[in-house]
This record gives structure tokens, C-alpha cells and sequence, in this order.
């Protein structure tokens, strides 16, 4: 995904939209956070928003409109449009509804040095296995890694 500016797909679970909207306008302009933090939450509170919510509800937050669900031709439009790339937060189903209609064209996977023992799979069983290339992996001090992958076999969807 090139381009130095992306829009958000933040899913329809009311609370991450919510945990967002209530979390990065104010990490924004606090003092006491990282300049790297408030440079990415300055980033994130002025990118365009656009959450997949079935039910309407969603927090007030500036550049935030609605989806009422994963709609393939209004994704693709999206994609061609002037705004930059599209960067999911959150929701696995939307990220498996997105891969299914074979509108992912790279997956930004972070790993951070941390063993939960519990959460989700990434993907629901079912379904064939889908071959990743690796595009690069970028290692940072924390010890988180950005890995990002691009699909084997297709060309990425417009």
C-alpha cells in the first residue's frame, strides 16, 4: 500500500469505533504522551473514518461517516477514490468479509513481543487456505514487527 496518507475502516462493534473516537482526539493533544503517539493520533483524528455499522450507532468524531455493511461495488469505489489506501482497525469479520469478496490486496500484520494465551484466530476455519507473500518486515524498538503481506496469485483488486 503506497501513499502517505490512508482512510479508516473502523468496523461496526460500537465500541471500537467508540474506543477511537474517545481515545486519539484527546492522545492528540496530550502533552504528556510520545510526540510519536500524538503524531499518529494528530494522523488518525484527521484521516476520513468510515464505519461499517449495520445499527447506526456510532460516535461523534470529526471526517466520520457510515457504511450500513460491507457493500463489494461501494468498497471498490472507495479503493479508486482520491482519499489514499484503506487500513482496517479492528472487526475480523470485516477483514474476512473483505479477504472472501477478494478486496485485501496487502495485510499490515503487527506482532508484539507479548504471549496471551487466549483471543480470536485471525480467520474462521472453513475456508482454503490463503498463500501470503512477504512485501517487507520492519522490527521496532519495543520489539513490535510490521510485517505486511500481499496475496499470492492475484492482482489487487480496484
Amino acid at each position: 500500500m503506497s501513499g502517505s496518507w490512508w482512510r479508516a475502516l473502523v468496523p461496526c462493534c460500537w465500541g471500537d469505533h467508540a474506543d477511537f473516537a474517545g481515545h486519539w482526539p484527546r492522545a492528540a493533544q496530550d502533552p504528556d504522551e510520545a510526540e510519536e503517539i500524538r503524531r499518529y493520533a494528530r494522523r488518525v483524528d484527521m484521516m476520513e473514518k468510515i464505519v461499517i455499522s449495520a445499527s447506526g450507532n456510532i460516535a461523534v468524531w470529526q471526517n466520520t461517516r457510515r457504511l450500513g455493511r460491507v457493500d463489494p461495488d461501494e468498497i471498490r469505489e472507495l479503493k479508486r477514490g482520491h482519499g489514499g489506501n484503506l487500513v482496517v482497525y479492528g472487526s475480523l469479520g470485516v477483514i474476512g468479509s473483505l479477504v472472501e469478496l477478494g478486496l485485501v490486496d496487502e495485510f499490515h500484520l503487527l506482532v508484539h513481543p507479548v504471549f496471551l494465551r487466549e483471543g480470536e484466530a485471525l480467520f474462521q476455519g472453513g475456508r482454503p487456505p490463503q498463500r501470503l507473500e512477504l512485501i517487507s518486515a520492519e522490527p521496532f524498538t519495543s520489539g513490535v514487527v510490521l510485517m505486511k503481506y500481499r496475496p499470492v496469485g492475484r492482482t489487487p483488486a480496484s
